[in-house]
């Protein structure tokens, strides 16, 4: 076949000797053009020693593969498997879902990247005026045994990510691109060149210009595989250069190229080499402006291509050992103008072997070194990374396992639908079992209703205690006992200084006139003005006692409802998460439909437990006081008993031994020195030995009776969905339920799919790890 320089790619980066020459792939390690030619000194004119490449366009082999294959990280047992395990995984489907390490070559328009792929791979892209990378390409090279015949394999796969800007209204032409497919054993150009065209319009659906109807651009990528027993392992992704305005393309594609660039930036594995021309100034590339908001200095690779055009050596150099921590190599591209018989290397010593290129590190000089770098980067990240990928697919299909579980089978009978709501409802059981009789066995604690009740229970408590009552009763504390005294005489005893007083007492009260009631004591009297205006003097109206109870216990039923509030609260969150829990991912209609239930009954029992605590709280109101309880008569005498003490104490403090007792009146008198008084502390003592002794069962009937009767109801949020609920519906509810909608079934076949490409890909995994350290 012959080739000339005018043919529409370019052939001039490739070493053509001979006007009869194909593409093959049988060279070391890429697509090379084969001539019976013999090669040409493997020594520069400066008698150096080449630089050995890793088996790409630059190592030109000879038909003798005795020759020894060039260092690359990837050609030892250990690497060499890993390696293969990344191009499978990047070809199974899964790279969108795990941070597979890559190389990416990514760069402004007509700034050479298409020129340097070339030069790392062998692969004739487009190069020259017009030319423009429309998608991307991924080119690997393998190195299969030495008794294989070389090999290439070219086909189309996903991207690895979803692009904004590349909706277009109709592309059919895109929709069978999995199928296509070319393999062969040799490459030619023109083989090369009818299957981009190919591709472009018949299967990435391409259709240059602006407008509607019209698409620059495709986000699918063109995989190139090149395989041989002379071959070298290496990858890389190149992407559609940076367009700086929208001339000739649309502007939301403009747009797509860029958010292209920032996503494969943003993955933290990728390795990203921005190539930027060395003949412009660094800061006007916006690649590089992107590189240095989004690649850390770890992950970026700078390439500065035509440095034997440049016209300022000096600034070059400046930028490739300062700019972006230095790590910038420098190449030579090649150009139409180039005799076929160029060999790149030689024209790359050429150009740097040399001052002012010597300022650079030899390492940062020429493709060759270049190539090796970015061999022994990609390498050391696919070796750290690997077990993060491993974990990562592990815990992917363990999850779209359960997924898929929970779907079940598909269901065309009303037994099938039976079925699998009989397994979500047990599933609920259980759950719910669990929330109330053994809820540290739930990881979510919103799930955790007992646990949850019972603070809630506590609280109640805690807060009747400090807030049940309207106003506070008297703290009645037992004085000291009486010492003995001598026969006749009585000794004054005080209170001890630890003895707290008494709070509040009867002679701080206001008097009945005061406007503002502050105390209970004040309330009773004011209550006893009213009810004493029926009796004669020294007697009491016993009606007085149930009014002024009445008053205390006022915030009962608020508080009461507050709580059981929060319980119902705390019921209807846990049941929702143990629906969300239970019910698979995708059947929105029957999740809906489930939880509309439970609304139901949580709404029945809720106001059910409301009225039932109405109903309790307003019998505290409309019974009359009764007790059978002896603590009644034991703390109420217990009360009487101090305050007669109190007031022996005030007769001792006042009169000591000189007291005489034979004058009973006068005793009488002092000891009681107010009759009202007496009274008033006699109410308030009954008042608040009965508060004391009611509250107690109110709120052990409102805690073990109204809520639990609430938490626990069978026919409620937690306990109603159930397996003897599904048994007593009917065949059309039961229908209406199970039945599966359009997503189900579009969820269902998705996760069989993902699911298989995940095992692949677990597999792919696991195999090439045991493989390594094995």
């Amino acid at each position: 076949m012959s080739l000339s320089l005018e043919s529409p790619l370019d052939l001039s980066p490739l070493r053509i000797v001979e006007e009869e020459a194909t593409f093959s792939s049988s060279t070391s390690g890429s697509a090379t053009f084969s001539s019976s030619t013999s090669l040409d000194s493997r020594q520069s004119k400066h008698g150096e020693e080449r630089l050995q490449p890793l088996g790409f366009a630059d190592e030109i082999m000879t038909e003798d593969h005795s020759q020894a294959i060039p260092d690359n990280p990837f050609d030892s047992p250990e690497s060499r498997p890993l390696f293969e395990a990344i191009d499978r995984l990047q070809s199974c489907g899964v790279s969108q879902h795990i941070e597979i390490p890559q190389l990416v070559i990514v760069g402004g328009q007509s700034c050479g990247k298409s020129s340097l792929v070339q030069s790392l791979t062998d692969i004739p892209l487009p190069v020259g005026t017009g030319c423009c990378t429309r998608f991307a390409t991924r080119i690997v090279s393998k190195r299969t045994g030495s008794n294989t015949t070389p090999q290439f394999k070219i086909t189309i796969v996903e991207p690895e990510f979803k692009f904004s800007g590349f909706e277009y209204d109709h592309d059919d032409a895109s929709a069978g691109y999995t199928a296509f497919e070319r393999v062969g054993e040799t490459l030619t150009y023109d083989e090369f060149t009818e299957i981009i065209e190919d591709v472009s319009s018949n299967y990435m659906g391409i259709k240059p210009g602006t407008g509607p109807g019209k698409k620059n651009f495709a986000t699918q990528v063109l995989r190139v595989e090149l395989s041989g027993p002379t071959r070298s392992h290496f990858s890389i992704l190149d992407i559609p250069g940076y367009v700086a305005s929208p001339v000739n393309i649309n502007e939301s594609e403009m747009r797509g190229i860029q958010d292209m660039m920032v996503q494969y930036m943003k993955q933290p594995e990728n390795i990203l080499i921005c190539v930027a021309d060395a003949v412009s100034d660094l800061e006007g590339h916006a690649v590089h402006h992107l590189c240095s908001q989004s690649v850390s200095m770890d992950r970026f690779v700078g390439v500065f291509t035509k440095c034997d055009m440049v016209h300022s050596e000096d600034q070059v150099i400046k930028n490739a050992t300062t700019a972006n921590g230095g790590n910038w190599f420098v190449v030579r591209n090649r150009h139409r103008k180039d005799p076929k018989s160029l060999e790149l290397s030689v024209a790359e010593a050429r150009l740097f072997n040399k001052s002012p290129w010597t300022a650079i590190p030899e390492t940062r000089r020429g493709t060759a070194r270049l190539r090796h770098y970015l061999s022994n980067v990609l390498a050391g990240r696919i070796r750290k990374s690997f077990p993060q990928m491993q974990d990562r697919l592990r815990e992917l299909l363990s999850r779209a396992k359960a997924g898929r579980d929970a779907l079940g089978d598909p269901r065309t009978t009303i037994r099938d639908h039976q079925r699998f709501l009989r397994g979500i409802v047990s599933v609920y059981e259980s759950l719910a079992d669990k929330s109330l009789s053994s809820p540290w066995l739930l990881q979510d604690k919103v799930m955790r209703v007992r646990g949850e009740v019972k603070q809630l229970n506590d609280e109640f408590a805690q807060k009747m205690l400090d807030r049940g009552r309207k106003y506070p009763f008297e703290t009645l504390t037992a004085p000291s006992p009486l010492p003995k005294s001598k026969p006749g005489a009585i000794v004054s005893v005080s209170t001890p200084p630890s003895t707290p007083p008494s709070q509040p007492t009867a002679g701080a009260c206001a008097g009945p006139g005061d406007a503002k009631v502050k105390t209970i004591f004040d309330e009773i009297r004011s209550q006893l003005e009213l009810f004493q205006s029926t009796q004669l003097p020294g007697l009491v109206n016993p009606e007085i006692v149930p009014v002024l109870y009445e008053k205390q216990i006022a915030n009962w039923a608020q508080l009461t409802a507050d709580h059981l509030e929060a319980v119902c609260l705390v019921v209807g969150g846990a049941s929702r998460s143990m629906l969300i829990a239970v019910c698979p991912q995708g059947m929105q209609d029957l999740f809906q439909q489930l939880h509309e239930e439970l609304g139901r009954r949580y709404d029945a029992t809720r106001a059910q437990a409301r009225e039932a605590a109405e109903a309790y709280c307003a019998k505290q109101h409309q019974y009359p006081l009764q007790t059978t309880d002896a603590a009644f008569y034991h703390e109420l005498q217990r009360r009487r008993m101090i305050r007669w003490q109190r007031s022996l104490e005030r007769v001792l403090k006042k009169y000591g031994e000189t007291l005489p007792i034979h004058d009973a009146m006068s005793l009488y008198e002092f000891l009681n020195p107010s009759v009202e008084q007496n009274i008033v502390n006699e109410i308030h003592d009954v008042l608040a030995v009965y508060y004391e002794i009611s509250i107690g069962p109110f709120v052990r009937h409102i805690t073990n009776t109204v809520v639990e009767d609430f938490v626990s109801n069978p026919e409620g949020p937690l306990k109603g969905l159930s397996r003897a609920w599904i048994e007593g519906l009917d065949d059309d509810k039961i229908e209406r339920l199970a039945c599966e909608d359009a997503e189900a079934v579009a969820q269902r076949k998705y996760l069989d799919g993902h699911i298989k490409r995940l095992e692949e890909a677990h597999e792919i995994a696991e195999k090439a790890w045991a493989v390594r350290v094995g």
